[in-house]
């Protein structure tokens, strides 16, 4: 998907074809497209207080603003690119949902979110200035 959306592709080939069933209640059998992807984290949004950012809990102020930004995000956006964060609140949405730890590797600084009471599995990714990939 070289139109902008790696950030939200990368994730889609990640995730599990069974969390997307079972967590997001996704049954179309596939995985789901980015503009659905971005729809399912919109509508399953929540505070994300069982993530850990490098091993460090987040201040509430914190949790409100990720909450608000994915509110906030207007879906029809994304086509022209996410510009994803070292503070991301869509990663610590995913996290938090998926019960999963998400090493990204920005220009050789990793960030760590860690949910704080199961880990199912660990996703990892790298990116730079212009792409998000998986690892």
């Amino acid at each position: 998907m070289g139109d902008g959306l790696c950030f939200w592709a990368g994730f889609i080939r990640a995730i599990r074809c069974d969390d997307f069933q079972y967590i997001f209640k996704y049954t179309s059998g596939l995985k789901p497209r980015p503009h659905e992807f971005v729809q399912l984290l919109k509508d399953h949004n929540i505070i994300t207080t069982n993530v850990l950012w490098n091993n460090n809990e987040l201040i509430k102020n914190q949790l409100d603003e990720n909450f608000t930004a994915i509110n906030e995000l207007d879906i029809n956006s994304i086509k022209t690119g996410y510009f994803c964060s070292i503070f991301d609140p869509f990663v610590f949405l995913i996290c938090e949902l998926l019960q999963i730890t998400i090493e990204h590797n920005y220009n050789g600084y990793l960030m760590t979110y860690k949910h704080k009471i199961n880990n199912k599995y660990t996703l990892k990714f790298k990116s730079d200035t212009g792409h998000f990939s998986v690892c």
